[in-house]
């Protein structure tokens, strides 16, 4: 039998939002409703098995409910904006999916699920109605059944008349009546004044209906209740009028339309990658995976020499590798497959890999991969120096698309081919559960590396072809692939901790955090467990009786932005945020380091160069980038990082350099004067903005002249700055205004960068670093104003990144043709730090200025700051 699934579509999505409320993308858009909703739509679709699908929508504007009474619907607050922003993304997305949608100004969605349920019923259409809204109950008959939603789809509830008449204590068909006597103060339908939920069910159980009740009043025992029906018999009958869903909206419904087909895959893959929504798209991929044509298991062989005799002949192989690291950051390899000329080579065993030597140490064997770093790292590990690294299809990938969450081999194959291959997650499991490659048979192992190897031939193609037509072939060539080397060499080194220190610093942190803790006590008059959000709610907000902000599921929100609100109403607020800050840096900082320090008492970063959508290097296990050295804890904890025994550290610095890449891109002549003369650039702003002369600025005018600076670089509009400095948006206005009457070219060139944007739909850095603003032509105006501010940041802190990337490289090239013991161990956006020995530090210095300051030539000096010391702390 037919069976349709009709969904209410603001009442879902507006669950799907609540349930994950602030996710957003990297461009600041949020996009949880939309996550959760389409995945609820699926799931629907998988638990349901319908043949037909379609979800109706409430349009904005007055319907013929807000005609008839002007307050109905009164008391709800309008949508708000975090989830408005997702309403037009949310139906780009059905409609790539080729989910039917239907909406009709002034009506609700209730009556267009009324009319279609009634015209389903008729055609013989089994109907499922999916909704939030318990108004629906009373479409609920023989071949229409309401399904609400508790907590999401995965709870819903069937109601049939039984489970109406237990709840409500009426059947479907006097669903309406019931709201006709009681009201509904959800939609502001007023009821008759004074009856409420039991008295409607004992009247309705006598007469029926509001009709009926109201021509035989008299019958009325109670006489308070009859006065009252007979006071408000006009409210009741408008009541149950308002709560009455019409099934025979002026629609044309065509269910041939509502059919469920197959997804527009390249239009849905396109959205997905756009917002960021990658997740997804495992939920679209076909059911049937393709058969592995190439993989044939004559040509999988075992023998290095006859891999190393077919990659000479060929000069090209492409490598995929089972590589797992330790906390040494020494690397181990189960297994590589290799793909020559189109057969299949697979290798295993810590012998026999090491015989491939000569093939990766050649430089006359172009090497192609996913993922290289990690088999840079084996090789550093097995004292292999890997060389013809050609091509890695991970960095491509994120080249194209910085925006996404994850870069899987087998979701790029799938969005670029539409071939769906296992991927890791299948082989080894996830979560707690999740085995390492080490408890994989060799089978498996060898079958999975052998046809992921045998498609990355053509998953290379197409991502090269990518790259060319986006004109990254020369930033892919000549940064990213070269950083591979840079990074893996910093990462395999470490930086060296000094162990008595992280225990003398993490006793005086816990000492810091026990006198907050008594403090917190005292002013809250008990003692409480301060990292429970519930109990520090109830002490808050019920004993103390502070203004409540926000409210969760589970009680009061004591969230980091609701306690900054507070902070002038009591003095336990500062005391709170201060105890979290230190209890995070011990956490993340102290015992976080201690796991991960190796037998050497050293440390390994993870330097990921396809996190950050702006070209950044991003620090993880451990995030070496984001000590929170506002605390002076916090910069205490960079005590603990030394260099190696008769070395010292130096650390370089680029100075402003996000400034001086505006004045290059800009080509503002003041700007370009004040860094090309060495001028104090804040004071400059700070003298024009406040109209004092420069020599009479004060500290405070330049500190915000400082945050003007930067505001601007980082697309910052009146009200950003506005809460940055504490002031109105008023004074923010003014500062932006006689900015750009100081910088008059800065103006043009953000005025001419939105423009060349909304045209091109993405910006560039200095190395054409693309990133694509989807949202710049967007309609709605939150989400057109987030992709204008990410549009002028964007050019200015990837260019940034650029530099520092092209330093990095010159670098460690110079120490390494310079035949140096120094190394270069780590990157903190935009400082470089070095491990230099004795005797080595003029000549250390001499490179690192001539390689950082003319890494790139802007218009304007690149200018670096260096410090040496004993440690990060005294080099910084």
């Amino acid at each position: 039998m037919a069976k349709i699934i009709i969904v209410d579509g603001n009442s879902l999505i507006n669950r799907a939002f609540f349930a994950l409320k602030d996710l957003r993308n990297s461009k600041g858009i949020y996009t949880g409703g939309v996550l959760k909703f389409t995945e609820m739509v699926l799931m629907l679709i998988d638990d349901f098995e319908p043949t037909h699908f379609v979800i109706a929508f409430d349009m904005k504007g007055p319907t013929f409910r807000h005609l008839s009474y002007e307050a109905y619907k009164g008391t709800r607050t309008g949508m708000s904006d975090e989830l408005a922003m997702q309403m037009p993304i949310t139906k780009e997305i059905l409609d790539a999916l080729n989910i039917s949608r239907v909406e009709l100004q002034g009506y609700e969605a209730d009556d267009l699920i009324g009319t279609i349920a009634k015209q389903a019923k008729n055609a013989g259409i089994e109907a499922h109605i999916i909704t939030g809204d318990k108004d629906a109950l009373q479409l609920a008959a023989e071949g229409v059944h309401v399904h609400i939603t508790k907590k999401g789809i995965t709870n819903l509830k069937d109601y049939d008349d039984e489970a109406i008449m237990e709840e409500w204590g009426v059947t479907a068909d006097h669903v309406i009546d019931f709201k006709g006597l009681s009201g509904d103060s959800a939609d502001n339908i007023p009821g008759v004044k004074g009856v409420g939920p039991k008295t409607a069910q004992k009247l309705l159980a006598q007469f029926k209906t509001v009709e009926n009740l109201i021509e035989n009043v008299e019958e009325v025992e109670n006489q308070r209740i009859r006065n009252l029906i007979i006071e408000h018999a006009e409210e009741a009958l408008m009541s149950k009028r308002l709560a009455t869903i019409h099934q025979d909206v002026p629609i044309e419904i065509d269910f041939e339309a509502f059919k469920i087909v197959e997804p527009n895959l390249e239009a849905t893959i396109g959205l997905m990658k756009q917002y960021e929504l990658t997740s997804l798209l495992n939920r679209i991929k076909p059911t049937e995976k393709p058969a592995v044509e190439t993989i044939a298991i004559e040509d999988v062989i075992c023998d290095p020499e006859k891999v190393i005799k077919a990659a000479n002949k060929a000069g090209k192989i492409y490598i995929r590798t089972a590589v797992e690291p330790s906390k040494e950051r020494y690397m181990t390899c189960y297994g590589m497959a290799m793909n020559i000329d189109g057969k299949l080579y697979y290798v295993e065993g810590e012998a026999q890999l090491q015989a491939l030597k000569p093939m990766l140490e050649s430089d006359e064997i172009a090497i192609s991969g996913f993922d290289v770093k990690r088999d840079y790292l084996w090789c550093l590990s097995e004292g292999i120096a890997l060389k013809g690294i050609d091509f890695d299809g991970y960095i491509a990938s994120y080249l194209i698309n910085p925006a996404r969450r994850n870069y899987l081999f087998e979701d790029i194959l799938f969005e670029k081919h539409q071939l769906q291959i296992d991927g890791e997650e299948v082989l080894l499991g996830k979560g707690a559960k999740k085995k390492a490659y080490a408890d994989i048979d060799h089978s498996s192992l060898k079958a999975f590396l052998c046809q992921q190897v045998s498609y990355l031939p053509i998953l290379t193609e197409s991502l090269m072809a990518e790259i060319k037509e986006a004109q990254l072939d020369l930033l892919l060539k000549e940064v990213e692939l070269p950083l591979i080397e840079v990074l893996a060499d910093m990462e395999y080194i470490g930086f060296k901790v000094d162990m008595q220190t992280l225990d003398e610093l993490g006793t005086a942190i816990e000492t810091k955090i026990n006198e907050i803790e008594t403090e917190v006590y005292r002013l809250a008059g008990e003692n409480f467990n301060i990292n429970s959000p519930k109990q520090l709610g109830v002490i808050l907000f019920e004993k103390l009786g502070l203004p409540v902000g926000k409210k969760t599921k589970t009680g009061y929100s004591t969230s980091h932005d609701v306690l900054e609100k507070l902070m002038n109403k009591h003095e336990i607020i500062k005391e709170i945020i201060e105890y979290r800050m230190y209890a995070k840096l011990k956490s993340t900082y102290i015992d976080g380091l201690k796991a991960v320090v190796d037998e050497k008492e050293r440390v390994h970063t993870s330097l990921n160069q396809t996190i950050a959508v702006t070209g950044r290097l991003s620090s993880t296990e451990p995030n070496l980038q984001n000590i929170p050295i506002r605390l002076p804890y916090g910069r205490k904890i960079r005590k603990i990082f030394i260099p190696d025994e008769n070395c010292t550290l130096l650390d370089a610095d680029y100075s402003q350099i996000e400034l001086r890449v505006l004045a290059h891109l800009s080509e503002d002549d003041t700007l370009i004067k004040a860094f090309r003369e060495g001028l104090d650039i804040h004071a400059i702003t700070a003298s024009q903005v406040f109209h004092v002369a420069e020599d009479e600025v004060s500290s405070l005018q330049r500190s915000r002249a400082k945050e003007v600076n930067f505001g601007i670089v980082y697309g910052m509009g009146d009200f950003g700055l506005s809460e940055s400095l504490g002031i109105t948006r008023k004074e923010a206005k003014s500062y932006i205004e006689s900015y750009f009457e100081t910088y008059p070219k800065v103006q043009t060139y953000m005025d001419g960068l939105i423009e060349q944007c909304k045209k091109d739909g993405y910006v560039e850095t200095v190395l054409h670093r693309r990133r694509d603003i989807a949202d710049i032509n967007h309609s709605n105006f939150m989400l057109r104003s987030a992709a204008e501010r990410t549009a002028r940041n964007t050019p200015i802190q990837g260019s940034a990144a650029d530099i520092i990337k092209l330093a990095m490289i010159k670098v460690y090239h110079a120490l390494k043709e310079n035949e140096m013991a120094t190394q270069l161990i780590l990157q903190v956006h935009d400082e470089l730090i070095l491990n230099v020995p004795e005797g080595e530090l003029e000549k250390a210095k001499a490179i690192l200025k001539e390689a950082m300051e003319t890494a790139y030539m802007l218009d304007v000096p690149l200018k670096v700051d260096m410090n040496t010391g004993a440690s990060w702390y005294d080099a910084k």
